[in-house]
């Protein structure tokens, strides 16, 4: 990430788009957990009688609980940055 911000003013829309992309965790990790909290959500008897929109809602407040109580802080620092960085493009 620092060598864009050093040396990717030559081209600006790419070092803008590295910026967001090298913070990225590279495992699966994190989408594993969400699946697999998508899975006590959704369980057999809730499947086709939760709207999606609720079940995005559960699991946010899910995602937002463990990272409040059971924080990895390497991990909640590259989300952070990574947050921040989009929520100021737009």
């Amino acid at each position: 990430m620092y060598w864009w911000a050093a040396w990717g003013k030559d081209v600006p829309e790419l070092q803008k788009l590295a910026m967001l992309i090298v913070p990225l965790l590279a495992g699966s990790g994190p989408a594993e957990r969400t699946w697999k909290d998508i899975g006590h959500i959704l369980t057999k008897e809730r499947r086709g009688k939760m709207l999606h929109a609720n079940m995005v809602k559960i699991l946010f407040v899910r995602r937002w609980l463990r990272r409040k109580y059971n924080r990895d802080r390497a991990e909640e620092a590259a989300f952070k940055e990574w947050e921040e960085e989009l929520s100021t493009l737009g």
